[in-house]
């Protein structure tokens, strides 16, 4: 699932969103230091292909709160201000970290999909 952002078909297809005028977004996020491919490589990508929208995945609030609504949402608040912080940090990188960035994502998925 992550070759098509390896690849370049993201890419491709959110300049052609992005053309249109259409907001756009892609894949999912998990919580920060989460994932086969870890959630602050994805939210950098976002930036750098102008993505102003995402899905959390499951992983961003782990199951196991589920049955305990107070631990649930104090987990998905935390979660929630570590990703805006990320976020911040991010958009101040310069246009090469962006593409350091990008290169570190083809490296672990071409991991990943070896294995």
């Amino acid at each position: 699932m992550f070759e098509l952002l390896s690849n370049g078909t993201v890419e491709l297809l959110c300049k052609k969103i992005s053309n249109k005028g259409i907001k756009y977004g892609f894949g999912g996020i998990s919580h920060l230091g989460d994932g086969l491919l870890p959630s602050e490589y994805i939210i950098a990508e976002h930036y750098r292909l102008g993505s102003s929208q995402a899905i959390l995945s499951r992983g961003f609030c782990p199951c196991a709160f589920e049955n305990n609504k107070d631990e649930f949402e104090a987990l998905f608040e935390k979660n929630i201000k570590e990703l805006r912080a990320y976020e911040q940090t991010v958009k101040k990188w310069s246009i090469v970290k962006f593409f350091r960035n990008k290169h570190k994502i083809n490296k672990i998925i071409k991991g990943v999909v070896s294995k």
